[in-house]
């Protein structure tokens, strides 16, 4: 009887777990509020991990060093001639990195490719990180980092493109150099870090100290001091802000608050069974 017991406890259970409504469905990187987004490039020497920062060549952060990236910007509609935003930070993040990087002169890449290079569907990109209403693609670049570094100024001197002259040097730095000066500062501004950075005469690497752009320590704050985050539909991706609670996740949480409401006011008939129920256990 007891054996009998067991058995029907066990499949109830199962039941219950199987037919409950989802309680939680991740968010969507397309419906982020972002407001910018960026490529973080990272590769590995002799075992040892590098990222590539480049220099501020105008504005208020001129002279410091962040990563390749921007603001969201506008779209013009060829047909209808109407102007919306950048619909996905994936968009954004390919524009400005393939416009600061001059990747059609550095590594031969269209804007397509870029795009599909940094996508989340490739086996390039290790995390999406949401923070500060930026997304920065950390994106690993060991394919095309050395050609990069030997014809970075020599197409820097030969684009007509003002959006390519954004920035006029580039360093590498190594990631546990960078994660300790982030870790150990108490604020966004006056952080800086030993970097290599490549002299554009003799086109060899100097050892400096470089200055960091604030923003670029804000929104990588959250990430290299291992703060809480949400995971995003693929494990990289983490939302260290403002979480985007889209549409598949409100009928998980209306089907919660039905099973809520549905608890607290039983009917007669499942109060008798249940009751019937507990006493036939307890026999």
């Amino acid at each position: 009887m007891l054996k009998t017991k067991n058995i029907v406890v066990s499949f109830l259970l199962t039941s219950l777990i199987f037919s409950s409504a989802p309680l939680y469905t991740a968010p969507r990187l397309s419906a982020y509020p972002f407001g910018a987004a960026s490529v973080l490039l990272v590769f590995i020497i002799n075992g040892t991990k590098y990222l590539i920062v480049s220099r501020e060549a105008h504005g208020i952060d001129v002279g410091t060093y962040d990563d390749f990236g921007g603001k969201r910007d506008l779209i013009t509609d060829l047909k209808t001639k109407k102007k919306y935003l950048e619909p996905h930070p994936v968009i954004t993040a390919a524009r400005e990195f393939y416009e600061e990087a001059i990747l059609d002169l550095t590594t031969n890449l269209s804007l397509r490719s870029t795009k599909d290079f940094i996508d989340i569907a490739s086996n390039n990109t290790e995390y999406i990180i949401a923070s500060q209403k930026a997304v920065i693609y950390v994106t690993n670049f060991g394919a095309y980092q050395a050609e990069f570094f030997k014809k970075f100024y020599s197409a820097l001197a030969k684009t007509k493109s003002s959006h390519s002259k954004e920035k006029d040097s580039v360093a590498r730095i190594k990631w546990d150099t960078l994660t300790s000066a982030i870790v150990n500062s108490k604020f966004n501004t006056g952080v800086s870090v030993q970097a290599e950075v490549l002299n554009p005469r003799t086109r060899k690497f100097e050892t400096k100290q470089i200055s960091l752009r604030p923003f670029f320590v804000k929104k990588m704050r959250p990430f290299f001091t291992g703060q809480n985050y949400v995971p995003g539909e693929d494990k990289r991706i983490r939302f260290y802000d403002s979480v985007p609670l889209t549409s598949p996740i409100k009928p998980a949480r209306k089907a919660q608050q039905r099973s809520v409401q549905q608890i607290k006011r039983p009917t007669k008939a499942s109060a008798s069974w249940w009751t019937r129920f507990k006493n036939w256990l307890a026999s």
